[in-house]
């Protein structure tokens, strides 16, 4: 036999049990790969041929993936370009010459190992990385909290009001942000799919009034007052609530439909 395994010796080329002299070491959950490499000369020992023969992303520790250097036969956190390395098994690539991340994050988000996406900096599709599927896009179905804080994903997310997009609702069947249809925010761009609503008219993105059903499922981004009313319908704002969007007045916001100077009468 090649390896000790235990009190017997055995050829030390199995995954459990591998090596050419000594005892014989098990390449489960081995940093430098989980495949005894046998072909490489007179020494076995353990390393891979491929990136799933490294160990995996684990984005809920913040762990990246590993790659492969097929040349080395050894795995790796570099990636991105390098000769002879894959791509990371699982999480994604910081980018050129650069590290194998977890993937789970707003700034560095992927699943397949490939490079990592930027959702926080482009906002397209949404600034938030789906830890699930690894793709960027937005799922909150509020703007606001209680007290007025921003909270909507798109809303608080940079680059969503880059170059006039103004792409601050969430539209949640696509899980992409999409233009409010309140005044100062509501040009459609040139097509009714940029609005939350999926309407426009006359090139101006449309909102539901207070009362009106807020969509399936419901969501703020569909109303002229951006809250929902807990029912699952748009809320209207009652005197004395803000309706100035973008710098402009926003009457459909009110109960009574009347907003002057940014303020509900």
């Amino acid at each position: 036999g090649s390896c000790c395994s235990g009190r017997l010796c055995v050829n030390g080329k199995a995954n459990t049990t591998c090596g050419a002299a000594g005892a014989c070491v098990n390449c489960t959950n081995n940093a430098n790969g989980t495949q005894c490499i046998t072909d490489q000369g007179i020494q076995y020992f353990c390393g891979c041929n491929q990136a799933t023969d490294c160990l995996s992303a684990v984005p809920n520790l913040n762990k990246g993936g590993y790659a492969c250097d097929t040349t080395a036969h050894e795995c790796t956190s570099a990636c991105g370009g390098i000769a002879g390395v894959t791509s990371c098994n699982g999480g994604c690539c910081s980018g050129q010459n650069g590290q194998c991340a977890a993937g789970d994050s707003n700034s560095a988000c992927g699943i397949s190992g490939g490079y990592c996406k930027n959702c926080a900096s482009s906002c397209n599709p949404g600034p938030v990385c789906d830890n699930n599927s690894g793709s960027c896009g937005c799922s909150s179905a509020n703007l606001f909290d209680q007290s007025g804080t921003p909270v909507g994903d798109c809303l608080t997310g940079q680059g969503c009001g880059a170059n006039n997009a103004d792409r601050f609702g969430c539209n949640l069947n696509q899980g992409a942000c999409c233009v409010l249809g309140v005044a100062g925010f509501n040009s459609d761009h040139g097509s009714a799919a940029s609005c939350c609503t999926g309407q426009s008219v006359n090139g101006q993105c449309t909102c539901y009034l207070g009362g009106q059903p807020a969509g399936s499922p419901p969501n703020a981004a569909n109303c002229c007052s951006l809250y929902l009313d807990g029912q699952g319908n748009c809320a209207c704002l009652p005197p004395g609530s803000g309706c100035s969007f973008g710098g402009a007045d926003e009457p459909r916001a009110c109960c009574s439909g009347k907003c002057m100077k940014g303020v509900c009468q």
